[in-house]
């Protein structure tokens, strides 16, 4: 099946650097990335607003795919995603090509356990200590390494609190035992009430990050991804 999905992976508001990890790839897209990064004319407002530069990386090579796609890569048949952070900046991705650029050209968004309200949602300020991969005080830490309080209700920090209108089609896969759950319920309904096409995967006693691990929640996540794939690109 011809696609291509851009991932901004990096759970923990990591990246994931998937080029170096291909034998034979090009560091050309990295190249091409960075200098779309550093042309950037709102990177100045993003500085100023104390925003992520990760934000910035992210849409610049989101554009770069939209603009160069079929000639690089032989396809302009997009999806974008990630897990944990990488929804995350998925999710911030979509919101900042549309609003700044009036772009719309990805297919769909597979948005596995994402974090999408830095204000925090029920579930993850009832959660605790318990860590479970996660648990309250890991997530105020990376919260507050990330972006300054004052900023975490805007939507380029906190997509749950955006415009979702006119986003593409959605699958947002949570375990039960995670404490984004609530994270993805409302955001899973929120991109349905903005009038767009949206599902939710809900694995059962499944913690974060279970889907790394070999299991039979694994493979039914995966399983769930493909068929969303083979759905919007078959």
């Amino acid at each position: 099946m011809e696609s291509n999905h851009p991932a901004p992976n990096g759970g923990s508001g990591g990246f994931e650097d998937r080029a170096r990890h291909r034998p034979g790839s090009s560091s050309g897209l990295t190249r091409n990335v960075i200098h779309a990064e550093t042309c950037d004319d709102d990177a100045e407002e993003d500085v100023a607003r104390a925003l992520p530069r990760g934000l910035r990386s992210c849409e610049a090579a989101a554009l770069w795919l939209l603009d160069n796609a079929r000639a690089e890569l032989g396809s302009e048949r997009l999806l974008i995603g990630g897990e944990s952070a990488g929804a995350h900046l998925s999710a911030v991705t979509l919101l900042r090509l549309r609003d700044r650029h009036g772009a719309t050209g990805f297919a769909g968004a597979n948005l596995v356990y994402g974090a999408y309200d830095l204000t925090f949602t029920p579930s993850v300020r009832r959660w605790g200590e318990r860590n479970l991969i996660l648990s309250t005080p890991i997530i105020e830490w990376f919260a507050d390494h990330y972006v300054p309080r004052a900023r975490r209700g805007e939507p380029d920090v906190s997509p749950l609190h955006a415009d979702l209108r006119g986003l593409p089609p959605a699958l947002f896969s949570i375990a039960t035992l995670d404490p984004l759950l609530d994270d993805n319920l409302f955001m899973h309904a929120r991109w349905l009430a903005a009038g767009n096409r949206a599902d939710i995967a809900l694995f059962p006693g499944g913690i974060h990050a279970f889907n790394a691990f070999p299991s039979k929640l694994a493979q039914a996540a995966h399983e769930r991804q493909v068929e969303l794939v083979a759905g919007l690109l078959g």
